[in-house]
């Protein structure tokens, strides 16, 4: 499955709840979805940040490994 294609179909609420749906089921694609936020490309960051938001406040225990991994590497 595509994450990159789900996000570009449509911006709105009801495809961002979509994705997030497909995410859920498919956990192993929540990494691809960081991936994509992290390349900072215009528009796919942007809307996996808004996916990666929504399943952070259902599933937080995903996010979290990957914001100290990030934050550790931003210290001096």
């Amino acid at each position: 499955m595509d994450v990159s294609t789900l996000l570009l179909e449509e911006h709105s609420r009801a495809q961002t709840d979509f994705v997030a749906a497909v995410i859920f089921d498919h956990p192993a694609l929540f990494r691809e979805l960081w991936k994509l936020l992290m390349a900072n490309e215009e528009p796919l960051s942007r809307r996996a940040a808004w996916v990666i938001d929504v399943c952070s406040e259902k599933k937080p225990e995903w996010i979290a490994p990957l914001l100290t991994k990030k934050t550790n590497h931003l210290r001096p």
